[in-house]
């Protein structure tokens, strides 16, 4: 790769979630590649700002959230900024880095992660798939998000690239002997409070599960509890339900937290039950540290899965069914899945593999 190309990272926030881990691992990456990064977002986050002063990644707030006011900021900062490369992450940041492209000489790359056939049926989505041809590179985490593009676009297959997650923090973390022995089945879903993540059915799953299986059984979520700017409400309603059933010793909600690799070394399976999914970070986490998988038939789920867990639909029938399968597995059958989900990892997950990848596009 070449030496000293800047490069702007275009996000929401710097908040706890997958795309903004995503973003700063990807920064870090290029850093490692004698890279210039700078990350700029429209709304405040010091989730990662630690990392970002370890690194010298340049942070910056535009501070806008009308969208014409976004649009300015954001052609003026591409301008002022000198850079070679922007690489815009999800929807909001993808629509404006596009809109202030069109002239440019600038690198313009897009990664949205999280995609759906109803989206792209959306007014928003088919103004950002025709805005995306405007893009030189579109970067997706999974096929299944290729796949999506390419139905529901003209972008050219020849713009359009496959790079699973970077998960550098990680690699070295597989190492770790997770010794542990829970009284109970001990499941972790690492994800925010949003209504895709499913956590209503997950509740009504547990509270439909018979005496023995609720007596074996431990549920400890882990995410930003607002699933929108400023809204609780999905992770109040959740609580209500835990305490109305008297499900508060089964199934425990938390915040996000940074020893989230730690609690997921020391659980019997890693989980995910959203309703739909780009490349799930939590799936890929828990494949590198060698866990079981619980997971929703979304995204890649036949290449995360496969041997190594369980699919199930995000239906609370189906998620119930899945977790009495999971409680009912041995201690041996569980190291077994999870030598699996390690050679899953060493497959498709690997920093030089992934590194590689971004190196190419970015020549």
């Amino acid at each position: 790769m070449k030496k000293n190309i800047k490069v702007c990272i275009l996000i929401n926030n710097l908040g706890s979630g997958g795309a903004e881990r995503q973003a700063v691992n990807i920064s870090k990456m290029l850093c490692d590649n004698q890279c210039s990064v700078s990350i700029v977002t429209f709304r405040s986050g010091d989730f990662f700002s630690e990392t970002l002063k370890e690194y010298g990644i340049t942070y910056k707030s535009l501070n806008c959230c009308k969208p014409l006011s976004a649009l300015f900021k954001t052609k003026k900062e591409f301008i002022s900024g000198g850079y070679d490369v922007v690489i815009a992450f999800l929807r909001s940041p993808i629509l404006l880095a596009c809109a202030a492209s069109f002239t440019r000489k600038w690198k313009l790359i897009i990664r949205m992660g999280s995609a759906s056939d109803g989206f792209f049926a959306s007014r928003i989505g088919k103004v950002l798939a025709w805005l995306a041809n405007n893009a030189d590179a579109i970067v997706c985490n999974s096929e299944n998000e290729k796949r999506l593009w390419l139905s529901n676009s003209k972008i050219p297959s020849s713009k359009i690239h496959v790079i699973y997650n970077l998960h550098r923090d990680l690699q070295e973390v597989t190492a770790i002997d997770g010794n542990y022995q829970n009284d109970r089945t001990r499941i972790v879903i690492p994800a925010s409070y949003s209504f895709v993540k499913n956590v209503a059915n997950v509740i009504k799953a547990v509270t439909w599960l018979n005496d023995t299986d609720k007596e074996e059984l431990e549920i400890h979520w882990y995410g930003h509890k607002e699933g929108a700017l400023g809204d609780t409400s999905v992770y109040d309603d959740a609580v209500t339900e835990i305490e109305k059933n008297g499900l508060c010793g089964l199934v425990h909600l938390h915040e996000e937290t940074k020893d989230i690799y730690s609690i997921m070394m020391n659980s019997d399976f890693v989980g995910l039950f959203s309703l739909y999914e780009g490349l799930p970070n939590a799936i890929c986490e828990g494949l590198l540290l060698g866990k079981p998988i619980i997971m929703t038939r979304v995204s890649d789920y036949t290449v995360l899965v496969n041997g190594n867990g369980f699919v199930c639909d995000p239906s609370p029938e189906a998620i119930r069914d899945t977790l009495h399968d999971a409680i009912s597995t041995s201690m041996k059958q569980r190291k077994e899945m999870g030598n699996i989900s390690k050679q899953i990892a060493k497959k498709y997950l690997t920093y030089d593999r992934i590194q590689n990848a971004w190196r190419t596009l970015l020549l």
